[in-house]
C-alpha cells in the first residue's frame, strides 16, 4: 500500500510541475529513476548519474550546494564526506553586499535565482548513500525538452560527433563550419548534444591535443634525421606548463651557407600560419650568385617577446654565435628592442615594401583623394641621400596634408633609422632586391 501511495504521489507530483511550467516532459517517468527518500545508492558518482537524468527530462539543472565534513581527518589528511545536498540552479537569490562592489559600479547578469526549494541530500551509510530528505517542486518555468541540451550539465557531445570531429578538424574546416556540417547530418543543434559554444570549446581541445601528438611526431622525426646526420640541430621551447612552443631547426648544409653568406640576414614572418595558428619564421638571404638561401627555420605559438627572443638566439647559437652585420625583419615595434639585446652589433632594417604596404593602409585617404601625395612621398622617402634634406621635406609634409596627430606617421619617424634608405646608405645589405621587395 506504501508503495503504491509514493508511485501515486511521485506521478502527481510530477504532473503539477509539467502544469506549472505550461510544457510536457514526454510522459510520466518510470518509478525506478525518481528519486525518493530512503533510496540508496553504492556511491556518490551513482547518486548523481540518477539525479541528474531526473533532472534534464524534467528541465532543469543541479549545482552543489552544501557538503558536511566528519571533524576527525583520515589517514590520508582528508575529511570523511557525512553529507550532500543538491539544489536547482535557481535556489537562493543573488548577494548585493559584496564588500568588493560597495562604491563601486557593478553590471549584474541577469537575474537567474529565484528561491526555488528543490533539492536532494544525500547522507553517508554504512553500505553506500542514502536520500535522507528530498523536495521536487519546483517556483519556476522549466525548460521546455527542445532546448534542454543547452543546460551546462546536460551537454554531452555524442561519441560519433566527436569521432566525426575529428577527421573534420584534420581536413582544415574551422569551427564554425564543422558546426554547420554537425546541424546537417543530425538534423538540428537539439541532437548533437550541446549547443555551438560547447560544440567549440570541445573544437580547441581536442585541437590542443592534436597539435601535441603532431609537435611529437615532429620531434621524433628530427631525432631520426640527427642520427643519420650529426650535423642536424634543432632546439624547443617549453612554455611555462610544460607545453612544447617553439621549434627551431638547421642541418649542416645550411650552416656551411651561413658561414660563407652570413652578412645579411632576412627573417620573415608574414608567411601563412599553420593550421595551429604557429607562426613560421625562415631566415634566410643571398648567395653569390643572387640566389635565396636558407639560413635555418623556426615555428613560435605566438608572437611575444619572449618568443622571439628565444627563436633569434637559438639561431646565434646554431650558427656559433656568429652575428650577422645587417638583419632585415617585417615592420613590428617590438622587435626593435630584442634586435638590439641578440644582435648588438648588427643594423637592424624594415623591408621598405611593408612600410609602403602599411602606408596605403594608414594613408589611405590621402594616397586617393590628393594625387599629388604618392608622387611626393615616393620622392623624398626613396630619392632623398641626406638626412638633413629628408627632415626638411618629412616636415613639409606633415604640414602640407595636416598628419601632425596620424600616430602611425609619428612611430615611423621615431623609427626612420631602420627604414629610410638616406640613414642606411653606408651599409651593405646585399642588393635592393632584399628590402625593397617581398
Amino acid at each position: 500500500m506504501d508503495d503504491e501511495l509514493q508511485d501515486w504521489d511521485d506521478e502527481t507530483e510530477e504532473s503539477v510541475v509539467n502544469e506549472e511550467a505550461g510544457t510536457t516532459t514526454g510522459g510520466t517517468e518510470s518509478p525506478e529513476i525518481l528519486p525518493y527518500i530512503g533510496m540508496r545508492f553504492d556511491d556518490l558518482n551513482a547518486a548523481y548519474s540518477l539525479y541528474n537524468e531526473y533532472e534534464r527530462k524534467r528541465g532543469f539543472i543541479v549545482r552543489i550546494h552544501r557538503m558536511n565534513y566528519s571533524r576527525k581527518r583520515e589517514l590520508d589528511g582528508l575529511r570523511q564526506i557525512l553529507s550532500k545536498r543538491f539544489v536547482c540552479y535557481k535556489k537562493g537569490f543573488r548577494n548585493i553586499n559584496y564588500k568588493n562592489q560597495k562604491g563601486n559600479e557593478v553590471r549584474h547578469r541577469v537575474e537567474v535565482r529565484v528561491g526555488c526549494p528543490t533539492f536532494i541530500m544525500l547522507k553517508a551509510a554504512s553500505n553506500g548513500w542514502i536520500v535522507e530528505k528530498f523536495e521536487a517542486k519546483h517556483n519556476h518555468l522549466l525548460v521546455v525538452s527542445e532546448q534542454i541540451f543547452r543546460l551546462g550539465s546536460h551537454q554531452h557531445l555524442l561519441d560519433k560527433v566527436k569521432l566525426i570531429n575529428g577527421n573534420l578538424q584534420k581536413s582544415g574546416l574551422g569551427p564554425t563550419q564543422i558546426n554547420d556540417v554537425f546541424v546537417e547530418i543530425f538534423n538540428g543543434q537539439c541532437n548533437i548534444g550541446a549547443f555551438e559554444g560547447k560544440l567549440k570549446r570541445f573544437m580547441k581541445s581536442n585541437e590542443r591535443k592534436m597539435c601535441t601528438e603532431d609537435c611529437q611526431l615532429v620531434l621524433a622525426n628530427f631525432d631520426s634525421i640527427r642520427a643519420k646526420e650529426p650535423g642536424f640541430i634543432y632546439s624547443i621551447k617549453l612554455s611555462d606548463n610544460g607545453m612544447l612552443s617553439g621549434i627551431f631547426w638547421v642541418d649542416s648544409r645550411v650552416r656551411s651557407s651561413y658561414r660563407l653568406f652570413g652578412d645579411v640576414v632576412v627573417f620573415e614572418t608574414t608567411y601563412k600560419k599553420n593550421r595551429y595558428q604557429w607562426l613560421f619564421g625562415p631566415f634566410t638571404g643571398v648567395n653569390n650568385h643572387r640566389q635565396s638561401i636558407l639560413f635555418g627555420c623556426g615555428l613560435i605559438a605566438n608572437k611575444t617577446k619572449e618568443s622571439f627572443e628565444w627563436l633569434f638566439r637559438a639561431s646565434m647559437n646554431a650558427m656559433g654565435d656568429k652575428e650577422p652585420s645587417a638583419i632585415i625583419t617585417d615592420e613590428c615595434t617590438g622587435i626593435v628592442p630584442i634586435m638590439s639585446s641578440v644582435f648588438p652589433n648588427a643594423v637592424h632594417r624594415f623591408y621598405l615594401w611593408h612600410i609602403a604596404k602599411h602606408a596605403q593602409e594608414h594613408l589611405g585617404q590621402l594616397w586617393y583623394r590628393c594625387p599629388e601625395f604618392k608622387p611626393e612621398w615616393n620622392q623624398f622617402i626613396y630619392h632623398t641621400w641626406m638626412g638633413e634634406y629628408f627632415l626638411k621635406r618629412w616636415k613639409a609634409m606633415i604640414v602640407k596634408y595636416n598628419l601632425k596627430d596620424n600616430r602611425w606617421l609619428s612611430d615611423k619617424y621615431a623609427q626612420k633609422d631602420h627604414w629610410v634608405p638616406c640613414y642606411l646608405k653606408k651599409h651593405f645589405f646585399c642588393g635592393d632586391e632584399l628590402h625593397t621587395t617581398k
